[in-house]
């Protein structure tokens, strides 16, 4: 026992400090885990506020911009861009009270979208006949789409990051690349830019139809004003009415407060 005592104490001594150094990294692994997780909260406390959702915006509508900017780099479509744009004397002479008249009297490839037409002529008068600003117009309106999704669905639904997740599998999936990057698709684009105003001018009807003191008939003409400039872009958008009625279910939850009948017929003006 003797020979073996010096060993014995010298192994407890490596023993107790290797506990202690465990013991050490183990607290500082707890404070660099209390660190981040304040860092965290505070982060996340500051996107909630306005300064924060405006970060928000701006990255996401860089990123888009900057995902679509090789659209840029492209040239007219030949088949029918030339036809359409390029050589249509409506078209590629600018914005003109002749041009204007036309544009709102035109039947063109058997649809009306006189606000397609304008956004096409102010592009002639802006840019010529570079096609780059053509793209570039659509790159901004869908980049501008994106970031008024995540403001819609997050006025809606109060989740600020699905909502943020939600927007950008929008803006950056590639299905999207088809309406950007054809110069003679504005009307997507454009039509779901005024959509979209009228969801978030419809969400905010909703609020404001709540609250004494409101303003619920302003909210609810700017939401009617912005579908009939959707519906002069594309008529697709003439679905909206429908989509609407479905807000008032979820997330909306409009019908706890009227009859289903009541919210029907509040539709009404939109199919005139």
């Amino acid at each position: 026992r003797s020979t073996l005592f010096p060993y014995t104490t010298l192994f407890r001594s490596i023993a107790n400090q290797m506990r202690e150094n465990i013991s050490n990294k183990i607290c500082a692994y707890r404070r660099k885990g209390d660190a981040a997780k304040h860092f965290a909260e505070r982060a996340n406390e500051f996107f909630h506020k306005p300064a924060g959702v405006f970060l928000i915006c701006l990255l996401l509508f860089g990123l888009t911009a900057w995902a679509f900017a090789p659209a840029l780099k492209t040239d007219f479509q030949y088949f029918d861009e030339g036809g359409e744009l390029q050589y249509n004397a409506h078209v590629n002479r600018g914005l003109s009270w002749q041009n204007l008249h036309w544009a709102i009297s035109s039947l063109e490839y058997s649809n009306w979208y006189p606000l397609t037409w304008i956004s096409h002529m102010l592009d002639f008068k802006m840019y010529g006949a570079h096609p780059w600003g053509h793209h570039l117009t659509n790159v901004l309106l869908h980049a501008a789409n994106g970031v008024l999704l995540f403001l819609v669905l997050k006025r809606m639904t109060g989740a600020l990051w699905r909502s943020l997740i939600v927007a950008a599998l929008f803006a950056l999936h590639p299905l999207r690349v088809e309406s950007v990057a054809w110069i003679s698709e504005r009307k997507d684009v454009l039509s779901a830019f005024f959509g979209l105003l009228a969801l978030w001018t419809y969400a905010r009807y909703a609020e404001e139809s709540k609250t004494q003191g409101g303003r619920p008939k302003l909210f609810y003409g700017l939401t009617l004003l912005f579908f009939a400039f959707g519906l002069m872009s594309k008529s697709m958008l003439v679905t909206l009415p429908c989509l609407l009625l479905l807000l008032d279910f979820w997330p909306l939850e409009r019908w706890r407060l009227k009859s289903k009948w009541n919210l029907v017929m509040e539709k009404a003006p939109f199919l005139l």
